[in-house]
C-alpha cells in the first residue's frame, strides 16, 4: 500500500473504499455534479485510466467503479479501455462496471460483457435506472450475467429520481424479484463537490428494505469521517475519487 494515506485508516481503505473511474473519450476524467460534457482529466494520473487504477490498488483500494460515459451517454459498445483496466490489476481487486445499460443492448456489446466477466471472475455489471428503457432491462442483463454479478443502479440528482423510463418505485419492485447482488446509490449533485454526503438517508432507508443487499454509495465524500457517515447509514462500501487523488503516489 502506498506510505502516504493522510488521514485515512488503512484497515478503513481496504474494507470500505472503492476507487471511481470515469472514462470519457478513452480518458479518465474528473467527476463533478453530473456535468459530463465538463469534465476533465484527472489531473494525478494526466487522465490515464489504467494508471489511475494501479494507484488506487497501491493506495489499498480493493474495489474499482467504472463508469463508461461515452456508452452511458451514446448508446454506444463498451469502451475497450474496460479490458485493459480489469487486465491491470491483480485478481483480489473486484470492479464494477456501469456502461448504460438499457435492455437493447447490441449483440457485439452483450459479448463484451460476457468477455470480461469470462475473464475476471470478480466483475459485476450495474444496471442503472438512469439508462434503463423500462424494467425489463434488468431483466436482460440477467440472461448474460448471474443475479450474483449484478448491481441494481439508483441514480438522483438534487434528491430528484433521475430516469424518465421506469419510475423508482417499479425499478426496486423488479429489482426485489430478480435479487441482485445490491445497490449503488448516487446523486449526481454531490459528485465531486466536497460538500459531503448526500445519500445517507437514502441508504438507510434500502438497507432496512433489503437487509441482504451489498449497499455502496458515495459522492461528496471528503473524509473518512464522512465516510463512515455512509458506513454507519447501512453502506458496506463507499465510493471516492477527489478526496483521495491528492495522495495518490502515481
Amino acid at each position: 500500500m502506498s506510505e502516504n494515506t493522510g488521514s485515512w485508516d488503512r484497515d478503513f481503505v481496504q474494507q470500505y473504499l472503492v476507487g471511481v473511474i470515469d472514462l470519457r473519450r478513452g480518458l479518465a476524467v474528473h467527476a463533478i455534479q453530473g456535468n459530463r460534457s465538463a469534465y476533465a482529466p484527472v489531473a494525478c494520473v494526466h487522465g490515464d485510466a489504467v494508471q489511475l487504477a494501479r494507484s488506487y490498488a497501491a493506495f489499498g483500494i480493493r474495489q474499482i467503479y467504472i463508469a463508461d460515459l461515452d456508452a452511458i451517454q451514446n448508446q454506444s459498445a463498451p469502451s475497450s479501455l474496460l479490458n485493459r483496466i480489469t487486465e491491470s490489476l491483480e485478481t483480489e481487486t473486484e470492479f464494477l462496471i456501469d456502461i448504460g445499460w438499457r435492455g437493447d443492448e447490441t449483440a457485439l456489446a452483450k459479448r463484451s460483457i460476457q468477455a470480461i466477466s469470462e475473464r475476471h471472475s470478480r466483475v459485476s455489471w450495474i444496471a442503472a435506472g438512469e439508462s434503463a428503457i423500462s424494467t425489463d432491462a434488468l431483466i436482460a442483463l440477467s440472461e448474460i450475467v448471474l443475479a450474483s454479478r449484478m448491481m441494481v443502479g439508483l441514480d438522483y440528482h438534487d434528491d430528484t429520481w433521475m430516469s424518465t423510463k421506469v419510475t423508482e418505485s417499479d425499478w426496486l419492485e423488479i429489482a426485489s424479484k430478480y435479487r441482485p447482488r445490491g445497490a449503488v446509490v448516487l446523486d449526481l449533485k454531490a459528485v465531486g463537490s466536497g460538500s459531503g454526503p448526500y445519500t445517507a438517508k437514502r441508504c438507510r432507508t434500502l438497507r432496512l428494505r433489503f437487509p441482504d443487499w451489498q449497499i455502496i454509495s458515495g459522492g461528496g465524500i471528503r473524509d473518512q469521517t464522512d465516510a463512515r457517515v455512509l458506513t454507519e447509514a447501512g453502506c458496506q462500501s463507499c465510493l471516492v475519487a477527489t478526496a483521495i487523488h491528492p495522495l495518490l503516489n502515481t
